[in-house]
């Protein structure tokens, strides 16, 4: 069979992580299909170039798509050529958007949760707003057409049904998952890191510096989990100075400002973004990871902490049960007072800490790549 991975649309973070994935697993379990991808020139992206370790498998780069309005032209007209030039069979849409007239068999794999109305994160206001209601047209528009859907988790699945009750064709929940552990050794900068900080407790939260992910509320919170717990470090991977995204040096401004007023900057570490192969390094030395995020498609830093036996401290939200189940201890994320307690806990209660890692190992056994390429793959099969 031929396939086609549209993946014109990811430039990086949480998708790449997941793509880079897919692209070592999905040959390896269906080693007799011919795999296609398309992915953005390396100008327009910011992970690297995947490497490809199978038979079967082509890479074209393309600056098609790297806007929204070229975007639009490549789904309307140069992406549907490209297919029919390839006489693929099926065509797996990985960056939210399926094709408006898709020549063959479209599958959308869906992991873009702020077009839910019941979303309760980030405020939408001004051009934002537009960018959201756009965004949710074209990705709907795409769906009336599409011969499945995937979806990371169940939650999202009954926020697609309230969103689009017209869409009835499949429904696929498969989650994202754990990196593959290369043995790669850790970067310079997380070592030099994770010296300095010596056997202090560490609090960590993986996340870009983003409205919904909740960081000011954190920061609210370590202010009353600082005065229990002094030697403990709340690690944010936020760079307070040069990140190179004009709106998350903004929000970083913000955040250290924030952490200054409150008092609490000699405990909080500034991490920055680390090197993807890093963080369940990170993970593993941390004492728990804290995530007070208000809205995920999956929330993948929280199976990458299942997998590294890390405790979990997450919000009390659908999305972070779908995903943790009994493996975490919750919090309400609009109450400083209950992040904070939530850490505690799990800093000071090893009979809770206990109980949870023994959660996990049940829990943390569907996050393995090798299986979710194989549930990817069969919808494409069903599809096709």
């Amino acid at each position: 069979m031929r396939v086609v991975i549209d993946a014109v649309g990811i430039g990086g973070h949480g998708g790449a992580a997941v793509l880079l994935e897919l692209f070592h697993w999905l040959p390896r379990v269906r080693k007799g299909w011919t795999w296609h991808w398309i992915i953005l020139d390396r100008t327009c992206r910011e992970f690297p170039d995947p490497v490809i370790d199978a038979s079967g498998v082509t890479v074209e780069q393309t600056r098609h798509g790297g806007s929204g309005a070229s975007r639009l032209m490549w789904l309307s007209r140069s992406l549907p050529e490209r297919v029919r030039k390839l006489r693929a069979d099926v065509v797996l849409s990985f960056a939210n958007i399926g094709m408006p007239r898709p020549p063959v068999p479209n599958v959308v794999f869906l992991h873009q949760a702020n077009i839910f109305p019941s979303s309760s994160g980030e405020r939408q206001t001004g051009m934002k707003t537009v960018r959201y209601r756009v965004l949710r047209y074209l990705i709907l528009r795409g769906l009336r057409k599409a011969s499945g859907v995937i979806v990371q988790t169940e939650s999202m699945k009954r926020d697609l049904r309230l969103l689009a009750p017209w869409y009835t064709r499949p429904a696929h929940v498969i989650p994202s998952g754990c990196r593959t552990d290369e043995g790669t050794e850790l970067s310079e900068k997380t070592r030099a890191l994770l010296e300095s900080l010596g056997t202090a407790p560490i609090v960590s939260y993986v996340s870009l510096p983003r409205p919904h992910k909740n960081h000011a509320r954190l920061l609210e919170a370590w202010q009353l989990v600082a005065r229990r717990v002094p030697a403990a470090r709340l690690l944010l991977t936020v760079d307070k100075k040069g990140a190179s995204n004009e709106a998350f040096a903004r929000i970083a401004e913000q955040l250290a400002a924030r952490a200054a007023g409150l008092g609490i900057e000699p405990s909080v570490v500034w991490a920055g973004e680390l090197p993807p192969a890093d963080i369940p390094h990170l993970l593993r030395r941390s004492s728990l990871l804290v995530f007070p995020s208000l809205v995920e498609s999956f929330g993948l830093p929280l199976a990458e902490a299942l997998c590294a036996d890390c405790p979990i401290a997450a919000a009390d939200l659908p999305y972070a049960h779908d995903v943790a189940e009994g493996a975490a201890l919750y919090f309400d994320p609009l109450s400083a007072e209950s992040i904070c307690a939530a850490i505690v806990t799990l800093m000071k209660d090893r009979e809770v800490r206990e109980k949870i890692s023994r959660a996990g190992v049940e829990v943390r056994e569907r996050y393995q790549y090798e299986s979710i390429a194989g549930m990817i793959a069969a919808a494409l099969e069903g599809a096709a």
